[in-house]
C-alpha cells in the first residue's frame, strides 16, 4: 500500500533495505500494484521460507564465490529474526564461510521448527 502511494505517475518505487531478510516484499509490493490485493509475507512459515533461503546461499556463492559468502552474511542474520534461539543463530550464520556451513545452520532450523521448538 505503500508503495502504490508512493508511486503516483512515477516508473517505480526503491524498495531498498526492507529486502532484507525478507526478499518476498517484492511479491507483495507486486502483487498489490497488479491485483490491488494485500499479500503479506508475515503469514509464511520459517519451514516455507527455507527453500528460498538455502538457493540464495548456493546462488550467492555460485556467482560470487568467497566474496558472496561475506555478502549474503547480512541477509542470513536477517532471515533468522523470529526463530527460536535466533541470537545464538544470528552469531554463528553472521562468521559463516560456506555455503555447506550456512545451509547446515538453516536445516537445523528447520529441523527445530518441524520439532514445534518456536521462539517465546
Amino acid at each position: 500500500e505503500s508503495a502504490r502511494d508512493k508511486i503516483g505517475n512515477l516508473d517505480g518505487v526503491m524498495i531498498g533495505r526492507s529486502t532484507f531478510g525478507n526478499p518476498w516484499v517484492i511479491k507483495e509490493v507486486a502483487h498489490y500494484l497488479l491485483d490491488n490485493e494485500v499479500w503479506d509475507s508475515k503469514q509464511l512459515t520459517f519451514l516455507e521460507k527455507a527453500p528460498i533461503i538455502k538457493r540464495h546461499i548456493e546462488l550467492s556463492e555460485q556467482f560470487k564465490g568467497g566474496r558472496g559468502m561475506l555478502e549474503i552474511r547480512k541477509h542470513l542474520a536477517s532471515y533468522v529474526r523470529g526463530v527460536h534461539a535466533a541470537a545464538s543463530f544470528r552469531m554463528k550464520l553472521v562468521t559463516v564461510e560456506s555455503a555447506s556451513a550456512a545451509i547446515a545452520l538453516i536445516e537445523e532450523i528447520e529441523q527445530l521448527e518441524r520439532d514445534g521448538v518456536h521462539a517465546v
